[in-house]
């Protein structure tokens, strides 16, 4: 223990240099994972995911899901017919909905039941609330803007009426769901989402202002009623002044992943639409906010530990010291620095909706110790250089 007795705590441009180390080791450890073809499918499913998705996680098992008071869900998987879905959204009308986001788009003349065209078309004329959706075809972007669009056959028969496009913001590689597009070009003007007209119209009012971009959905457990498409009158008390979306709940083809597991596309406009009344979004640290955060944590990190060696190296016990300068004793240590870190981070996230991503921070921590080796023996070279 005489050694250890002679411990001195590092200043703290030492322990700064010995963070910004360990941010170079994690950057080449990085670069190396990205650069290995074996390695590219886990760096790119690694590269999708959000603190977000663990911080939802914690939510879900902490906490019974809210009930929505805003949005109701009419389930029309087993609704095939356009009269029967037109005459479901006549229902719906009459039990007081304040909107009615429909979420299916009509494309084409159904040549063997031309009356259910009919009644689509007249309730699409009839009703100045309900907002319907078209889609953009996701090979027409030339780089600025969609230049085609999936719309309903009445699109251009009917002249002015409401109507939105459904399309979401995705990874390229893992398909996850997390953004609402607020609004985007399409064939030459600036238009809303499906989400954005809803929101607007339930409230009167602008929610967001109509620009190019997207929003992070707040994915806060949330139970929507859903309303089987033969009790609509049963549940009056679920549809009376609240938006309302019709759309399937069981069909595989219109189930999306998104921080809450896999979930029908009606259920994904459900969240949207609710993270714009309640303007509750989920608001990301900027570039240089998380990386500030990173480097204080890392430093605290290595700051704790460095005084943590002083404070064993004064224990007089031979096999205490011993046991608290384990790599047992010590691994333990940080992964309670990291609990804290993230516990943190997930109060911030639950009570400001504000989301600090801390996969860097806590990638850097297991290379600490390497990486602070690495700094003194920089250091110590330097020295004997700057002798010579």
């Amino acid at each position: 223990m005489a050694e250890a007795n002679v411990k001195k705590k590092s200043p703290l441009w030492h322990i700064a240099g010995a963070t910004v180390t360990t941010f170079v080791v994690l950057w080449i450890y990085k670069t190396i994972a990205l650069n290995l073809t074996l390695f590219s499918p886990l760096a790119k499913a690694i590269g999708d995911y959000s603190m977000d998705d663990f911080y939802y996680q914690l939510l879900a098992q902490a906490d019974e899901a809210d009930s929505s008071t805003v949005v109701s869900i009419v389930d029309i998987t087993d609704v095939y017919g356009r009269d029967e879905l037109a005459d479901l959204i006549v229902q719906v009308e009459e039990q007081g909905a304040k909107v009615v986001g429909i979420d299916c788009v009509f494309e084409g003349l159904k040549e063997d039941k031309p009356y259910g065209d009919s009644l689509i078309a007249a309730v699409a004329t009839r009703y100045d609330n309900i907002v319907f959706a078209y889609k953009l075809i996701s090979d027409s972007w030339d780089g600025d803007q969609w230049t085609i669009t999936r719309n309903s056959f009445f699109a251009d028969s009917l002249g002015k009426y409401n109507q939105g496009f459904i399309d979401f913001e995705r990874s390229i590689y893992g398909d996850m769901k997390r953004n609402v597009i607020v609004a985007d070009s399409v064939m030459g003007e600036l238009r809303p989402s499906l989400c954005k007209i809803v929101a607007d119209k339930y409230a009167g009012q602008e929610t967001v202002k109509l620009k190019k971009g997207d929003i992070r959905v707040n994915f806060s457990p949330t139970e929507y009623q859903v309303i089987p498409p033969d009790s609509i009158s049963e549940y009056r008390n679920y549809i009376a002044d609240r938006v309302v979306f019709l759309g399937t709940m069981r069909d595989e083809s219109d189930m999306h992943y998104t921080p809450q597991g896999k979930i029908a596309g009606v259920k994904l406009l459900a969240y949207s639409v609710e993270t714009l009344l309640e303007q509750k979004e989920i608001i990301e640290a900027s570039g240089w906010v998380l990386w500030l955060a990173s480097f204080l944590l890392v430093f605290v990190v290595i700051y704790f530990f460095d005084r943590y060696a002083v404070l064993v190296a004064r224990v007089g016990n031979e096999l205490l010291g011993y046991l608290l300068s384990s790599i047992l004793v010590k691994g333990i240590i940080k992964f309670l620095l990291m609990a804290v870190f993230v516990w943190g981070a997930f109060i911030l996230f639950c009570q400001e909706n504000i989301s600090i991503n801390l996969a860097y921070a806590l990638a850097a921590i297991p290379f600490t110790v390497s990486a602070e080796n690495l700094f003194n023996i920089l250091v110590k070279n330097f020295k004997n250089n700057k002798k010579q």
